[in-house]
């Protein structure tokens, strides 16, 4: 499941995610919220929390996450993804240099300082 965040500048798509996240969750949830952004915003900021909660994602939200970011490559601005899942952790790390925006892995205990980091700048 996909949550919307509140609490965030409109120019930051903040979610959050929980339990196993599929490509309904992208469809209904994330991509309608991150298309209307974007229409708004030359470069939108991304917080994604996966918490302890967060239990993996569907192969299909594997493939409608790469559409979205392939897809509007050059909108995305800095992103702060929070998380002690290893995978996520690493994979945000080796991901992060190809970015064209700043991209940092935050542990869980640093949610309030990724959350200002995102926002860093406004």
């Amino acid at each position: 499941m996909l949550n919307i965040l509140p609490g965030f500048p409109d120019k930051v798509l903040a979610i959050e995610g929980k339990g196993e996240i599929t490509a309904e969750d992208y469809k209904i949830v994330l991509i309608p919220a991150a298309l209307s952004k974007l229409k708004r915003y030359d470069h939108l900021r991304l917080f994604c929390h996966l918490g302890p909660e967060f239990k993996g994602l569907s192969s299909g939200a594997m493939w409608e996450d790469l559409k979205l970011g392939v897809g509007h490559w050059g909108q995305w601005g800095r992103a702060a993804i929070v998380s002690d899942i290893k995978w996520i952790v690493d994979g945000t790390r080796m991901f992060a240099p190809l970015f064209h925006s700043p991209m940092r892995a935050f542990p869980n205990a640093e949610y309030d300082a990724a959350k200002a980091w995102v926002m860093e700048g406004d």
